[in-house]
């Protein structure tokens, strides 16, 4: 991931912005604020595994029909 030297605090303000984020929702009703954070950790861990099924899939044609072309 490239780091944008041009805005220095974009990293602080982003993980102050997301503490700040978290607080609220914790503050307001903290069992949803769970459920919320459970859905978004199954939802990313849904789209890492199917990234990795799909460029695996892809990988192994390729290399198929490249052991066949030859």
């Amino acid at each position: 991931m490239p780091v944008n030297n041009n805005f220095p605090l974009s990293r602080s303000l982003s993980f102050f912005g997301l503490s700040l984020c978290i607080a609220v929702m914790f503050m307001t009703s903290w069992y949803y604020a769970l459920l919320a954070m459970a859905m978004a950790g199954c939802i990313y861990k849904y789209i890492e595994y199917r990234g990795l099924v799909t460029y695996t899939l892809k990988y192994n044609v390729l290399f198929l029909w490249a052991m066949h072309a030859c």
